[in-house]
């Protein structure tokens, strides 16, 4: 503590202290979980987008804000499609064996078939 420039405390004081950390950390893991099954419900059901929330907590003040999300930015690709950060390209390698690889060129021959 004295090399951080922090006031050095006693057993009591620092039991005090920790004593009012625990309860926090477990309120606020209780808070976040509950928050991210809604929204996992929410995505399981197929909601659209504009029923989901972000959500920014302070339960020192307390504070809730809940905000809708933005889609994703769309980026230019391929053959004059559009992709976002959360899409996802599958290249399948070869079906006869598991561990053959796949040189560079086979892999973009087919990116560039998608």
């Amino acid at each position: 503590a004295i090399a951080y420039g922090i006031v050095p405390a006693d057993a009591m004081e620092t039991r005090r202290v920790a004593g009012r950390i625990v309860p926090a950390m477990i309120t606020t893991t209780a808070l976040v979980s509950s928050l991210s099954c809604l929204e996992l419900v929410k995505v399981l059901k197929g909601l659209p987008l504009k029923l989901h929330r972000n959500a920014f907590v302070n339960l020192a003040l307390p504070f809730f804000a809940f905000t809708a999300p933005l889609p994703a930015e769309e980026i230019a690709g391929v053959n004059g499609k559009t992709h976002t950060i959360w899409d996802r390209i599958v290249i399948k390698g070869s079906s006869k064996s598991p561990v053959e690889s796949m040189t560079l060129r086979k892999f973009l021959s087919k990116v560039q078939k998608k």
